[in-house]
């Protein structure tokens, strides 16, 4: 017999509360597999989309992962690790810094003529080129985030030609000693086009955090603007405000 759902909640909802709470009471432990869909939908009587909506919220909620492939299955996973999106070091490499096995792949390198969004951003006049640089974040075999920068080619010339992989502050530091001192961001939420579906390894419904950012030197020139789609299951983005000094 199906178990019973409170019947003013939706069922997703009632059934991610169930789940939330096998693991909150320690009912199932960090690495332990839970029952499959087949099984979740035999004990609760719902659809299997149903089953599929519940483990979503579940899976953005950082509690569990979805794995592929031999030993796959859906697990309690340990919570994810902050980062800090006040820090001036990128998430990638901060969690690298943490101890994570990390990695960043550069899927696409081209020089183009930007969009309307990215020149206004840039401060760029038209017929100005950008070096757009499209990577992927893995963390822990993780897919955390795709990614696309846009460099000026007037700052940034043959940017195409580095190895675009880790901190990418860092790169262009070390090859054309420009700094970024500072960065604005907008964070939103987002759902995943169908590549970003494919190479994070999402459902299509689950809602992402969309970052994006323009980094400036001392002078305020804009150095890059960026925008992504990245997984708070996978990573918890953080932001600290120092209190003023007069307020202490």
């Amino acid at each position: 017999m199906a178990q019973q759902l409170p019947s003013k909640t939706p069922a997703y909802v009632a059934i991610a509360a169930e789940i939330r709470g096998w693991i909150a009471g320690d009912e199932l432990q960090p690495g332990d597999r839970l029952p499959n869909e087949r099984d979740l939908v035999e004990r609760f009587g719902v659809a299997r989309m149903t089953v599929r909506h519940a483990l979503d919220i579940v899976q953005l909620e950082g509690l569990i992962e979805r794995r592929r492939g031999r030993g796959g299955g859906t697990y309690v996973r340990r919570l994810p690790p902050p980062v800090e999106l006040s820090s001036a070091t990128s998430l990638v490499a901060q969690l690298e810094r943490q101890g994570w096995d990390v990695d960043a792949r550069a899927l696409r390198v081209e020089e183009q003529e930007p969009d309307s969004k990215a020149r206004a951003a840039l401060g760029l006049a038209a017929g100005e080129e950008v070096t757009a640089v499209t990577r992927l974040g893995v963390v822990a075999g993780m897919p955390l985030s795709v990614e696309t920068v846009y460099l000026p080619v007037a700052i940034f010339p043959r940017a195409g030609e580095l190895t675009l992989t880790g901190d990418m502050r860092d790169v262009l530091e070390d090859a054309y000693g420009v700094v970024a001192v500072s960065k604005e961001e907008t964070l939103t939420a987002a759902l995943p086009d169908d590549e970003a579906q494919r190479l994070l390894e999402v459902p299509r419904t689950l809602p992402l955090t969309r970052i994006e950012r323009i980094a400036r030197d001392s002078d305020e020139r804009a150095l890059s603007y960026s925008h992504g789609l990245f997984r708070s299951d996978v990573a918890n983005i953080r932001v600290r405000t120092p209190t003023p000094k007069h307020l202490r």
